[in-house]
């Protein structure tokens, strides 16, 4: 054949490859565990944050503490993945683990969770494998799926809907937020049926037969 290739302009269907990995409540407690006793407290601390704000862990290791607000409780990120400045509320867990890192906090340098050298961490490879070992945790469980595991515990709450979620997690756009759309949906679900769960308490029902 000496033509043009025939299927030079078939486009190829666009395959989801993205891996949700996501902690359940005994992994996560085990997590916990592990990281209150680990002797590297700026490292737990990290882990930490990354766990109870859902970012990213590019943006954990450049956080200065200029960025981080105790007082009123917010954490600005600043040129994150999408690009644009953001700002997100810290629950108070990570406002804890903020104040407990102050205590680490080095004259020579502003970052938040500095290397031994006093420069931005690129990685935390050489420790997050023994942690993972130590929790217990799949050893497919990488550093990025804590992102998951707090977007996954937001959807599935019932009390955030998909606007907040990508506000939350800093989504550029609602279309990668959507990987958690069937998690709201069942929090919708089982708020729907709590009314099936009111309406049968025997006070109730007296009230329907006046």
């Amino acid at each position: 054949w000496h033509g043009d290739n025939p299927c030079k302009k078939v486009k190829l269907p666009k395959v989801n490859n993205e891996v949700t990995n996501a902690l359940d409540t005994e992994q996560i407690n085990n997590l916990l565990k592990v990281l209150d006793g680990y002797p590297d407290r700026e490292v737990a601390n990290l882990i930490k944050l990354l766990l109870f704000t859902g970012i990213r862990r590019g943006e954990a290791f450049k956080l200065q503490w200029g960025d981080v607000d105790l007082d009123n409780g917010w954490l600005y990120l600043r040129q994150p993945k999408g690009g644009k400045d953001e700002a997100i509320p810290l629950n108070s867990m990570a406002l804890q683990v903020l104040k407990d890192q102050l205590a680490y906090k080095r004259e020579a340098t502003n970052l938040v969770f500095p290397s031994r050298k006093n420069t931005m961490r690129t990685s935390i490879k050489s420790v997050w494998p023994r942690i993972r070992q130590m929790a217990n945790l799949p050893d497919n469980f990488r550093l990025h799926d804590l992102r998951h595991t707090y977007a996954t515990i937001l959807a599935s709450s019932g009390q955030v809907d998909l606007y907040i979620l990508q506000r939350l997690l800093t989504h550029k756009s609602s279309i990668v937020t959507q990987r958690y759309a069937h998690l709201v949906e069942g929090a919708l679900r089982r708020g729907a049926e709590a009314f099936v769960t009111e309406i049968k308490k025997e006070k109730v029902i007296s009230f329907l037969r006046r």
